[in-house]
């Protein structure tokens, strides 16, 4: 399983996303925000995350653009077909944008 540790100094707020356009990944994985979509990640096995993300789609690029309105990540994040790649990726953002 792979593990990231995130330290908890931040002063720019998460986007969270409302109930209702939360990601329900099909392995029943539920997040709302980036922090969670991490850990969902690292939780993840490989055959979800090829649910959501294959040569036709990118539900996960999708939804961090559209619903969290993160474009730079959504843009790294389409241009990874694997999980955890996805996942370091995921975890660079956040400590580039949040742990300034």
């Amino acid at each position: 399983m792979l593990k990231h540790t995130l330290k908890k100094t931040t002063n720019v707020r998460m986007v969270t996303s409302a109930p209702e356009a939360c990601f329900w990944a099909h392995g029943g994985h539920i997040f709302c925000n980036l922090a969670e979509f991490k850990n969902a990640l690292e939780a993840m096995n490989d055959e979800t995350f090829a649910y959501h993300v294959n040569k036709d789609k990118n539900d996960l690029a999708k939804w961090v653009e559209e619903v969290l309105a993160d474009k730079m990540l959504a843009k790294k994040l389409r241009t990874i077909t694997k999980r955890a790649p996805a996942l370091h990726a995921l975890v660079a953002h956040l400590k580039k944008q949040y742990q300034q």
